[in-house]
């Protein structure tokens, strides 16, 4: 199970998992002229996903380096005449000079992308530096543009006012949570929450120290330090002696005790059963109460308020 997100405070690897956001931001993209760039970044994604083995063995030996317009002109013929395949379908496409969505690239990019299509014409990672650009102009330049616009101000909006957030748009983005935490206060059902959002962090950690390199900890540090969290998530919440348990059955949360406890390794995935279950249960039976409470018109109304 993947990590959830929030669709009021995304990151641009969650645009492509929510349609009706995806529309928005290809709207701002459209609005910049710069749409080709995702395009060419998505197509690109696309093909590396199901690259082989054997391309991701190939060792490129093309120099960066700016050619003249006389050598760029020779390397465009050669492709020209090249097979018809993923690498020079994307070329004709996205770069050559009669590209129909074309993608700026600079001398130096362009001469060195040219330079490895002919080197390995067969490879998508011949393409490489191109899906580098794109991939780095989306992030640091053109998605975070699009958090700042009035088009993602509308997005908010349209989820907000027209009833279309879910309880990971609530579970993910800080300041709607408060409210919902505020609406669930003395209710014993508020354990289910707390119960989401330990699992949740648990996972951010586990992502964190085991898929992370840059760790001074030892592996054995790591192992104990999500094994100790795991327990204490089970301690509290699993365990019928606690004051925070769930009130499930043995059956319910057996298995998830023997992964989370009885392993020598953390396992990211020991919760996923009972975490989609309680997820379910809030989603159905707490969550259209919230949306039809006080603290959540309060923050509607701040929201509209801000917005203008």
């Amino acid at each position: 199970m993947s990590l959830g997100f929030s669709r009021l405070c995304p990151s641009f690897n969650n645009v492509v998992n929510d349609p009706l956001l995806l529309s928005f931001f290809l709207q701002y993209l459209s609005s910049t002229k710069l749409e080709n760039i995702f395009r060419l970044w998505l197509e690109l994604s696309s093909c590396k996903s199901r690259k082989s083995n054997n391309q991701e063995e190939f060792d490129f030996k093309s120099e960066e380096k700016v050619l003249s317009d006389e050598e760029l002109d020779k390397l465009r013929k050669m492709i020209s005449e090249l097979a018809v395949n993923n690498v020079t379908t994307i070329y004709f496409r996205y770069l050559s000079p009669e590209a129909k969505l074309a993608v700026d690239l600079n001398a130096e990019l362009l001469s060195h992308t040219l330079l490895r299509i002919i080197e390995n014409p067969n490879n998508i990672l011949a393409l490489e530096p191109c899906f580098r650009f794109a991939e780095s102009k989306l992030r640091l330049s053109l998605f975070p543009g699009f958090l700042k616009s009035e088009l993602f101000s509308q997005f908010c909006s349209e989820i907000i006012i027209n009833d279309q957030l879910t309880l990971n748009d609530v579970l993910f983005e800080e300041s709607l949570l408060v409210f919902f935490v505020e609406f669930l206060a003395g209710d014993p059902t508020s354990t289910l929450l707390t119960f989401l959002l330990a699992v949740n962090a648990y996972r951010k950690e586990f992502h964190e120290l085991m898929l992370k390199q840059d760790h001074h900890e030892t592996i054995e540090e790591r192992y104990g330090q999500l094994l100790h969290d795991a327990t204490t998530i089970c301690a509290k919440y699993l365990s019928p002696a606690s004051d925070d348990f769930m009130g499930l059955t043995l059956e319910q949360y057996r298995d998830v005790l023997d992964s989370a406890c009885s392993e020598k390794e953390p396992q990211i995935n020991c919760f996923d059963d009972l975490y989609k279950l309680i997820f379910k249960t809030v989603e159905k039976n707490i969550l259209p109460s919230f949306f039809h409470s006080a603290p959540f018109e309060r923050y509607r109304g701040n929201f509209m308020k801000k917005s203008g």
